[in-house]
């Protein structure tokens, strides 16, 4: 039996994220599953996993003079009104957020998230904790594990229970030589063993794009074909729209489409997505979102095509800001409110204790942006910016500099758009990320 048309959007728009954020935070993954899959009644293990593979999960600090998320009020068409509220430590990562529903006009607490994170500001593991009326609950336990290059190669997820932790999905991630994942193996733990349950395999143009992905489920002994994603772009290497196709057996027919329209500043401002009947795409759902003049996220509305019109209901809302934060909350509408970051500055002299690349800001950018690092002991460094093709197009540092943390501009006014490679050098050490120019 196939999932229902909301629950298809949902995998469509994590499919549409996943894919196109490739420096995502996605900080409430985990909740944000659960109470899905609680709201269609679902416990297919395999749904589960399968969304969970779809993100990455590097993490973003965030910047000076910069605005971050004081707070997001959420409203859903089958729970009370909720409210996230964040708490960063003095290098600007999020380190915890409570959940809050509002009951008898008071806010009540709901759910606690608690994020470590190791030396290089990967995050290293993920506390979810539930309110029983006087304390907080355990409730579910992930721990990730990353190669040289800090990719996320393994995920291990447990759920408290019987007063201890219990293993529950194991995810493996393989990446290729640019960075790019392009397996990722599922397992569920049964009768003490881990068993496959899923597999997602990626497929990229040379922009580091996604350009197809696929789908699988096992079977007990092989690996059934269950989804198809094609990607198209447009000149800016913007998304353009996504196409669904489900296997029928022995072939694949079409699903769902989503198309995506873009403001003047490169953000996504309506995701439409239909649904293939009778030979003809018809209108399943949309989402709508709005930002303030520094384009940061305020707004996000999501709705439903029923009897000729758009109606409120529930579907995935991404958040999206330049400073890297990345959110996806399930709901019919969204409010974002920001503060201002006011010493994070003075705090990154401290942090000396290893090398580090850190992810451009903002990106994409246009035409400039930075880029800070970190080196634990002085010697010669070189950070130089590539094209795709390899070929050398800026050198931004290449000097013997002392150990500390540092941050440099990029200004790429004489480029075209497109996708550009930057490696930082420093002793031994060697680190590659992408960054990506939109004019």
């Amino acid at each position: 039996m196939k999932p229902s048309f909301k629950v298809i959007s949902f995998v469509l728009l994590f499919f549409v994220l996943g894919f196109t954020t490739s420096y995502s935070q996605i900080i409430n993954k985990e909740y944000f599953l659960k109470k899905q899959l609680i709201h269609h009644g679902k416990n297919d293990i395999n749904f589960v996993s399968f969304i969970s593979d779809l993100n990455n999960k590097k993490n973003k600090v965030f910047s000076d003079n910069k605005l971050i998320i004081d707070s997001i009020i959420v409203y859903d068409i089958n729970d009370p009104q909720q409210k996230y509220n964040y708490t960063y430590d003095n290098k600007g990562r999020i380190i915890s957020f409570i959940i809050f529903d509002f009951i008898n006009d008071l806010w009540v607490n709901s759910w606690k998230i608690t994020f470590t994170y190791d030396s290089l500001s990967n995050k290293i593991s993920t506390l979810s904790e539930f309110w029983n009326g006087i304390i907080w609950d355990n409730d579910m336990l992930i721990n990730y594990y990353y190669d040289s290059n800090r990719n996320d190669t393994l995920e291990i997820s447990q759920v408290w229970m019987n007063n201890k932790w219990t293993n529950r999905l194991k995810i493996v991630n393989l990446f290729d030589e640019n960075g790019n994942r392009i397996k990722t193996l599922t397992k569920i733990w049964n009768d003490n063993n881990w068993v496959n349950s899923s597999k997602v395999s990626t497929e990229y143009f040379v922009t580091g794009f996604e350009k197809y992905g696929l789908l699988q489920n096992w079977n007990g002994s092989n690996w059934d074909n269950y989804w198809q994603f094609t990607f198209n772009y447009n000149e800016k290497w913007q998304l353009d729209s996504i196409l669904v196709k489900t296997w029928a057996g022995n072939s694949w027919r079409n699903y769902f489409l989503t198309t995506i329209s873009y403001s003047l500043d490169n953000s996504q401002i309506v995701g439409l997505i239909q649904e293939w009947v009778n030979n003809n795409w018809e209108n399943n759902s949309r989402y709508t979102y709005f930002y303030n003049s520094q384009n940061y996220f305020i707004q996000g509305i999501y709705e439903y095509w029923i009897n000729g019109q758009w109606l409120a209901g529930d579907g995935v809302i991404h958040i999206s800001n330049p400073d890297g934060f990345e959110e996806h909350i399930f709901a019919s509408n969204v409010y974002v409110y920001y503060d201002k970051v006011t010493d994070v500055s003075d705090n990154k002299k401290t942090n000396l204790n290893a090398y580090s690349l850190s992810q451009n800001y903002p990106n994409p950018f246009n035409p400039s942006t930075k880029i800070d690092y970190s080196i634990k002991e002085g010697g010669h460094v070189t950070l130089k910016v590539y094209d795709i093709l390899g070929r050398e197009v800026a050198t931004l540092v290449n000097e013997s500099k002392p150990a500390g943390n540092y941050t440099v501009e990029f200004n790429a006014a004489n480029l075209p758009s497109g996708v550009y490679i930057y490696e930082l050098t420093a002793g031994k050490f060697t680190a590659v990320k992408k960054l990506m120019l939109l004019k």
